[in-house]
C-alpha cells in the first residue's frame, strides 16, 4: 500500500511542536508506513515513533521559510500524482493538492484578520501564508479542529472569504502528560507559588503576569512566581525565571506550583490548561472564551489587561485556595468527557 504523508515542518515551537510530538508517537500500528518531515531542531522529539514511520528532518530556517514554495510545490506534485495515500498536513498551510488531503488545524491566529504580519514568523500568517492557507480551506477532503469554538470561527471565516469547506471536524485532546507520571523535581521557591509555562510570543503576555505578582507580592509577600523564559531586567525578588525548558520540566514546575498563572491573550486550546486541570491545579486566568471552555467556574478570572486586575485575581485565588483547587478536581472530571487521546486523532485523519 502506499505510504502516508505527514507534513509537520511549520510545527517548530510550542504547542504545535508538542502536538507534532505526540502525534507522531501515537501513530496507529496497523496504519500504512508513512513519511513525516518535521524541523531539524526538533529531531530528539522523535525517538521514540514507531518503527513504520519514517522521519525526515529539514531545516525550518532554511526548507520552512526561504525555500517554502518549492517544498510546497513537491508536495502538491506528489498529491497530484497520488504518490502517497493520503497526505496529513499538521503545519496550518501549504500548497493543498486536493483529494486525500486532511488538515489538522491548530493555530487561531489565521482566522484573526488583524494578527497579519509582513513576515509570517512565530505562528502568524504573512500574505503567502494566507493564501496557502486558503488553498487548504477550499481543497482539503478533511478539516479537523482541536474545539467547536474554533469550527465556528472557521466556518464563519471562510464565510467571509468566499470558501465552501468541507466537514469540519472537532478532536478535543486530552493533555499531553498523566498526573501520575510527573513527580515535582525541585522545591518550592516561594510559600505561594504561581507557575507560568509561557514563551516569548507577544501574545502570552508575559510582562502582563510579572507585573501582576510583583503587585499582589507587594500585599502578600508569600507570593512568587516561576516563568519559563529568559531572564529579564528589573525582575524583582519574587521572579524566578527558568529558562527555556523541556514539556517534561515545566510538568514538573506546574505539579510542585500552588496554582497556574496564565495571562495568554490568544490560545487555540491552551495545553497547559488541560494538563493543570490534569494535575487538581487553580488558575489564575483572563476572562477570555478559551480559558473559560476549560475552567469554566472553576477559574479566577481577571477582566481586563491590567496588572492591578492580575493582581486582584491572584490575591483571590490565594485567599480562597482549598475551594479553588477542590473546585479544579470537580471541573476536571466534566472536561475529560469526550475528549480524544492521540492515538484516537489518526481516525479523524482518515486512518484507522
Amino acid at each position: 500500500m502506499r505510504a502516508v504523508f505527514i507534513n509537520g515542518l511549520g510545527c517548530l515551537e510550542s504547542g504545535a511542536r508538542l502536538v507534532l510530538r505526540e502525534l507522531l508517537k501515537s501513530y496507529p500500528v496497523n496504519a500504512p508506513r508513512a513519511w513525516a518531515v518535521v524541523p531539524a531542531c526538533n529531531r530528539e522529539d522523535f525517538r521514540e515513533v514507531p518503527a513504520h514511520v519514517r522521519v525526515v528532518t529539514l531545516s525550518h530556517g532554511l526548507v520552512g521559510r526561504w525555500l517554502r514554495p518549492f517544498f510546497e510545490t513537491w508536495v502538491w506534485l506528489c498529491g497530484r500524482l497520488g504518490v502517497f495515500s493520503r497526505i496529513v498536513n499538521l503545519s496550518h498551510y501549504g500548497w493543498c493538492p486536493g483529494g486525500s488531503y486532511t488538515l489538522y488545524f491548530h493555530n487561531d491566529l489565521f482566522l484573526a484578520r488583524e494578527a497579519d504580519v509582513w513576515i509570517g514568523r512565530r505562528g502568524r500568517p504573512d500574505a503567502l501564508k494566507r493564501f496557502w492557507f486558503h488553498g487548504c480551506l477550499r481543497r482539503a477532503e478533511r478539516i479537523v479542529v482541536q474545539s467547536e469554538r474554533t469550527a465556528e470561527k472557521m466556518r464563519a471565516y471562510a464565510a467571509a472569504e468566499g470558501i465552501v469547506l468541507a466537514p469540519v471536524s472537532v478532536v478535543a485532546p486530552l493533555p499531553l502528560a498523566l498526573p501520575v507520571a510527573v513527580p515535582p523535581v525541585s522545591p518550592k521557591f516561594f510559600e505561594f507559588q504561581f507557575f507560568y509555562p509561557a514563551s516569548d510570543f507577544a501574545h502570552k503576555r508575559v510582562e502582563l503576569a510579572v507585573r501582576g505578582i510583583a503587585l499582589a507580592h507587594a500585599r502578600d509577600p508569600r507570593i512568587g512566581l516561576v516563568v519559563t523564559g529568559a531572564a529579564a531586567a528589573g525582575d524583582g525578588a519574587m521572579i524566578r525565571r527558568i529558562g527555556y525548558v523541556a514539556h517534561a520540566r515545566a510538568m514538573s514546575e506546574l505539579q510542585t506550583a500552588d496554582a497556574l498563572l496564565f495571562t495568554s491573550a490568544h490560545e487555540t486550546v491552551g495545553l497547559p490548561l488541560l494538563e493543570a486541570l490534569a494535575l487538581g491545579k487553580p488558575a489564575v486566568l483572563p476572562a477570555l472564551e478559551y480559558a473559560k471552555d476549560l475552567y469554566a467556574d472553576a477559574g479566577i478570572y481577571f477582566a481586563d489587561a491590567s496588572e492591578q486586575a492580575v493582581a486582584e485575581a491572584i490575591l483571590r485565588c490565594v485567599a480562597d485556595v482549598d475551594a479553588a483547587r477542590e473546585n479544579a478536581r470537580a471541573r476536571a472530571g466534566q472536561v475529560w468527557s469526550g475528549r480524544v487521546t492521540w492515538a484516537g486523532h489518526w481516525e479523524r485523519f482518515g486512518l484507522a
